[in-house]
């Protein structure tokens, strides 16, 4: 059983693909339980060389292509393939924490909830949530609550989505512009009965020159 889906759209990432596609990779479920979708989005850098052997080496890292076509429309390919119970979009220049997985699965099935909203910090170690920081850590929002505190914080990577609320609900991005997720959350949201909020980082942004993945970052707040 597919467990999770991580669909991480690429457009010209040869500088921070392979950092990523590492970081999905070394977890702490099976490989066999989730799958990496990685949608090339008409890239014309050396990225589809370095997806083709990731391809190759590893059977959970599945590469679909398609014309530029922007993030949104990638994203939609990569949903429309996916096979997880959960779905976590990640962009091509994030990176997450190492053995995070069975964590952020463990809190999906024991609060049996729609979406597992998380936490990333700045690579100077400061939270992007900070008005969610005092959060209980087993308090459950509807999806409309949860969205009156979430100061603006609408990136998508920062959510785990249980995959047959989009379906049920035809939830898609709007392609062909910029910032689609900053639509997607809000509309996402007001379908969802269940939220919780994990206070523990698990994803990093914006990747610093010469990042030491030796010394983490994430266990920098509480």
């Amino acid at each position: 059983m597919v467990k999770l889906s991580i669909i991480i759209p690429v457009y010209n990432g040869e500088e921070y693909i392979d950092r990523c596609l590492q970081s999905c990779l070394r977890q702490d479920i099976p490989a066999d339980s989730y799958e990496i979708i990685v949608v090339d989005d008409g890239s014309t850098d050396s990225s589809n060389v370095i997806l083709s052997r990731y391809a190759m080496e590893h059977a959970n890292v599945v590469v679909l292509t398609q014309s530029n076509k922007k993030q949104g429309a990638a994203r939609n390919y990569g949903l429309s393939k996916a096979q997880g119970e959960y779905i976590w979009f990640v962009d091509s220049d994030d990176w997450i924490e190492a053995n995070c997985l069975g964590r952020l699965l463990a809190l999906c099935d024991d609060n049996g909830i729609e979406v597992l909203a998380i936490d990333r910090i700045n690579t100077d170690g400061k939270s992007f949530q900070e008005k969610l920081r005092n959060t209980p850590a087993d308090k459950i929002f509807s999806g409309l609550d949860f969205f009156k505190v979430l100061d603006n914080n609408l990136a998508i990577c920062l959510y785990l989505w249980r995959r047959e609320l989009l379906l049920r609900h035809k939830l898609r991005f709007v392609e062909g512009v910029v910032h689609e997720d900053t639509e997607f959350i809000p509309r996402a949201l007001f379908y969802a009965k269940s939220v919780l909020y994990s206070r523990q980082p698990c994803l990093l942004c914006i990747l610093p020159s010469g990042f030491d993945d030796s010394k983490s970052v994430f266990t920098t707040l509480p």
